[in-house]
């Protein structure tokens, strides 16, 4: 489900939520936007509120086939290319049917390691210095595989020790949240709407589109956040430790999150569960606080 590319996992999620809100409706960008109504009057005017999480992945485009048969592709979403370095990877030809999608192995084009120099051993290369390869004659290439389909990391998801690992956990694990706070709702006076968007990786594209339909009063992203207690950062580049609970952006490259509703999250009844972390461009904000808040230079989630 690389931006643009949503089918899949928009159906999933569609069935996953059937019967789940008052109202569905998709719209023509391809997000879903489902509307819980209020269970009882409010005090004053009843509030929208608007909870939003995108479903797209980072990913790839294929851009370009050789006459050997090698596929060239574009990056949608920010890569680290150290990482994928002889990568697993699954072409999707056809958005809507997994049975035509085939493997391949993605790599730069560049020396092995016995006869390259220590230069280009250390280089990094980029996005478009990658191909895959398909294992299949040219020919078959280009009769199965055509300019613009979707090309994703092959990784499942699997249980580690406490937690799990998998290649798109940013941003399904936020669907799955929405879904599932919205099983265990029963009473409320504000009007819903979940919103799962798409194209976010690519500039939060399906979230202000979707922003315009609804008209929130409150709006409010649920988004993954970087995890980097670990060897080799500094304590104050630490922004959250992993299993500490959850983080309320104060601002990011796009936006600075309002005051009165970052305070509102951070008086949330700790028995709800803990909200730790308070992140302002990813450096931890207020150390003596039971939560703290990130700041992120240069990602951006999509809602202020």
């Amino acid at each position: 489900g690389v931006p643009g590319r949503e089918h899949r996992i928009r159906k999933l999620i569609l069935e996953e939520t059937q019967g789940l809100f008052d109202e569905v409706t998709v719209d023509p960008m391809g997000s879903i936007i489902g509307v819980k109504k209020p269970t009882r009057k409010a005090d004053g005017e009843t509030q929208k509120i608007m909870l939003a999480a995108h479903m797209d992945q980072i990913g790839f485009i294929v851009r370009f086939i050789d006459d050997k048969g090698f596929i060239r592709i574009q990056n949608v979403g920010g890569f680290d290319t150290r990482n994928l370095f002889a990568r697993l990877v699954t072409i999707c030809p056809d958005p809507n049917d997994p049975s035509k999608d085939l493997p391949g192995v993605m790599t730069p084009g560049c020396k092995p390691i016995h006869v390259a120099t220590d230069e280009e051993k250390n280089k990094i290369p980029k996005i478009e210095e990658f191909h895959i390869d398909t294992g299949l004659p040219a020919d078959e290439v280009k009769q199965r595989v055509k300019i613009g389909d979707m090309v994703v990391l092959q990784a499942r998801c699997v249980e580690m020790g406490n937690n799990f690992v998998s290649q798109c956990m940013d941003n399904r694990i936020a669907c799955w949240i929405v879904i599932e706070a919205l099983r265990e709702l029963k009473d409320h006076a504000c009007e819903i709407h979940c919103v799962f968007t798409v194209q976010e990786e690519v500039g939060l594209r399906g979230a202000l589109a979707s922003s315009y339909t609804v008209h929130p009063n409150i709006g409010i992203a649920i988004d993954t956040t970087l995890a980097i207690d670990t060897p080799g950062i500094a304590e104050d580049l630490a922004t959250t430790k992993l299993g500490s609970g959850a983080g309320i952006t104060v601002l990011d490259a796009s936006a600075i999150a309002d005051l009165s509703a970052q305070d509102a999250c951070a008086q949330i009844d700790p028995s709800v569960g803990p909200i730790t972390y308070r992140l302002v461009n990813n450096f931890i904000a207020a150390q003596d606080r039971p939560w703290r808040s990130t700041l992120e230079l240069s990602g951006s989630s999509e809602l202020p």
